[in-house]
């Protein structure tokens, strides 16, 4: 017997936390001693008992051995109590699927757990009632506020890491206005430094309520349009282009050029792409385009065949009290990089422009617009192929208002709102990059893509939201803040300008801008760079400012008469 025990573990065991492969060991090491009993029995009597006797043994001894053990689980805990936290917070689990009862069966493990688990919620309603470890399943999220009220409860732990993002954001919605705390318990992936399931729990992400799923699974591009070829990615360093190039590198690029002014960022893009694809050629190159001569150097240096450009100054308030830079950096700067792809024989340029950049109101919707007029114009005479894609608000963008939220919300501050009815258009970091790339081969050069942002969401609520998931009551005094609409600022956005419209292309989640007249557009383009060159030189900002806008405004005039 005491050699089959020893063999199958039984005295090496740390009885406390057995679980089912105790269950299973006790199970083989008295089938194993019954065995060698029943062998001995028949080798030394010659014959053997009946086999109801060794069922009843067998039965007898399973019971004693497992039974013994069992006892001292118990047993040990009156014998060595430990003293739980003076006050645990009252938890409640949505989710009874795997992960809401391995989360469960961990915190009842826990005797020095911080929380006491009062039930769990299911959006299956055929779940209600049943136990989960011990803990029933008490309703749906529709009896949320009432088992909130009922049990007092003090936090909410979503454990659903396999919800997609817009099943998550349901969740998140319907246990706002709650105003208890809610936090979300990750992928298993992403807790490997943290195995315990509640270390790893965070905070609700502010993304999390827009629901946007993750819903691109790769490029369609040809397979030779990166593989092989040389590109150059301005404003590299930033967390569009880092995410483009990230894109780029996955389609093995022969050489990629990381052009930006941020020697910090672009060291940070270069180790991290260095060490995901050894096998690329990665080329650091701190510049800055608004030099031509910066700009020029690095294209005849390395040739280019697709050029991304995503350097541009785009915080709206800035630059509406910093026209001069605005003009220098997103006008001057955007015809330093499409005169060098086009001197060095770039094949195609991809440019990034903003929903800003419709029916402008401000000096960086201006600047993106009219660069937008000039490639189009470009673009009817050059052999390189040019591309323009407007972006709504990148969520996780630096800057963004939602990464803003997050910072307030940690320190414990009100949510700053410009207005209580301004509303934005929102995507992903990753959507943005695919747009970028995607609109490669979707259209004709001098074409405009955005990509289907859905409803733009109105800011106040989604901060109401925010607070209530945090455990603060959102309309308490000074739990949110108005600012007023920052220079230039609109309070509505919108994807196209007045005379444009929305069409469907090949790609599901990308329309094309189309006019709704067509012309020849206005040569007069160049006078007003050669003019904003000289206004720029003699710093004169506020006729700089009124060129740019009459620019924008001689191109809708042409529009409307044209219709």
């Amino acid at each position: 017997m005491a050699v089959c025990f020893l063999v199958s573990g039984l005295y090496n065991r740390v009885w406390e936390y057995a679980g089912m492969d105790a269950a299973i060991a006790v199970v083989a090491a008295t089938i194993a001693t019954v065995l060698a009993g029943y062998l001995a029995a028949t080798a030394v009597l010659g014959s053997t008992f009946p086999a109801s006797i060794w069922i009843i043994w067998w039965l007898l001894l399973t019971a004693a051995v497992g039974g013994s053990r069992l006892a001292w689980r118990v047993l040990r805990r009156h014998l060595y109590p430990c003293s739980p936290p003076a006050s645990r917070k009252r938890l409640l689990i949505y989710g009874a699927g795997e992960a809401g009862q391995t989360l469960v069966a961990q915190v009842a493990a826990d005797r020095y757990s911080p929380y006491e688990i009062v039930g769990l919620v299911d959006d299956d309603p055929r779940r209600r009632g049943v136990l989960v470890r011990g803990k029933t399943v008490l309703g749906t999220a529709a009896d949320l506020p009432r088992i909130v009220r009922k049990h007092e409860v003090d936090e909410i732990i979503i454990a659903a890491p396999s919800a997609s993002p817009s099943q998550r954001s349901r969740m998140l919605h319907n246990c706002s206005g709650l105003n208890v705390p809610v936090r979300i318990l990750p992928r298993l992936l992403d807790m490997i430094d943290h195995p315990p399931l509640l270390h790893g729990v965070r905070n609700v992400r502010a993304a999390e309520l827009l629901g946007r799923d993750s819903r691109i699974p790769s490029l369609t591009l040809q397979d030779n349009y990166i593989r092989g070829n040389t590109v150059l990615v301005t404003g590299a360093g930033g967390s569009i282009g880092s995410e483009i190039c990230r894109r780029v590198c996955a389609h093995g690029p022969r050489k990629v050029v990381l052009f930006g002014r941020g020697e910090n960022r672009i060291h940070a893009i270069y180790k991290e792409l260095s060490t995901s694809y050894p096998d690329i050629e990665l080329v650091p190159c701190i510049g800055n385009f608004t030099d031509y001569g910066s700009c020029a150097s690095a294209f005849s240096a390395h040739r280019p065949q697709i050029v991304v450009h995503a350097g541009a100054h785009k915080h709206v308030y800035l630059m509406e009290a910093n026209p001069v830079e605005a003009v220098r950096n997103n006008v001057l700067g955007t015809e330093h990089v499409a005169s060098c792809a086009e001197a060095c024989g770039c094949r195609h340029f991809l440019f990034i422009s903003t929903d800003k950049a419709a029916d402008p109101c401000n000096v960086m919707g201006a600047t993106k617009r009219f660069c937008e007029l000039r490639i189009q114009q470009r673009a009817r005479h050059a052999a390189t192929c040019y591309s323009i894609v407007r972006f709504g608000n990148v969520i996780g963008s630096d800057g963004s208002v939602l990464r803003t939220f997050e910072e307030q919300l940690a320190a414990g501050q009100p949510l700053t709102i410009t207005h209580p009815e301004a509303d934005r258009y929102f995507m992903t970091i990753p959507e943005a990059a695919f747009l970028v790339l995607q609109s490669a081969v979707l259209g004709a050069s001098g074409d405009i893509f955005v990509l289907d942002m859905g409803e733009p969401v109105r800011i106040l609520d989604l901060a109401y939201t925010l607070l209530s998931l945090y455990g603060r009551d959102p309309y308490a005094p000074g739990a949110v803040t108005f600012t007023g609409l920052q220079p230039g600022e609109k309070l509505h956005e919108t994807l196209t300008n007045s005379f444009e419209q929305l069409v469907p292309t090949s790609c599901p989640w990308v329309w094309k801008v189309q006019t709704s007249t067509h012309f020849s557009l206005n040569d007069g383009l160049d006078h007003y760079v050669a003019l904003m060159q000289k206004l720029v030189a003699d710093h004169d900002a506020e006729r700089l400012r009124r060129a740019l806008f009459q620019a924008v405004a001689d191109e809708v005039a042409l529009q409307q008469a044209a219709r």
